[in-house]
């Protein structure tokens, strides 16, 4: 038991990694959008960004449900918006 929790707990760590790299890359992108040369790249790589970012949703669903199999009680806001447009702290 005490593994998947280790296990989870660095899952968490590498979510918000994802997260955080992907909204840097975010508000780059559309801060510089229209310095940009060539529009067709960057409309690709905040495509990409944002199926990253829902890779990175389905790691913490995955998450979550194993930490409800461990603890019944343990609740933790899980929804599309907190990964796609929260930056966490």
């Amino acid at each position: 038991m005490i593994e998947l929790e280790d296990y989870l707990i660095e899952q968490w760590y590498q979510i918000n990694a994802i997260n955080r790299i992907c909204k840097l890359i975010r508000v780059y992108l559309e801060n510089n959008y229209d310095n940009i040369a060539n529009k067709y790249i960057a409309d690709e790589i905040l495509t990409m960004n944002n199926i990253i970012q829902s890779i990175a949703y389905c790691m913490r669903l995955r998450r979550y449900e194993c930490y409800k199999k461990i603890e019944e009680r343990y609740d933790e806001n899980i929804d599309y918006e907190t990964i796609m447009f929260d930056v966490y702290q």
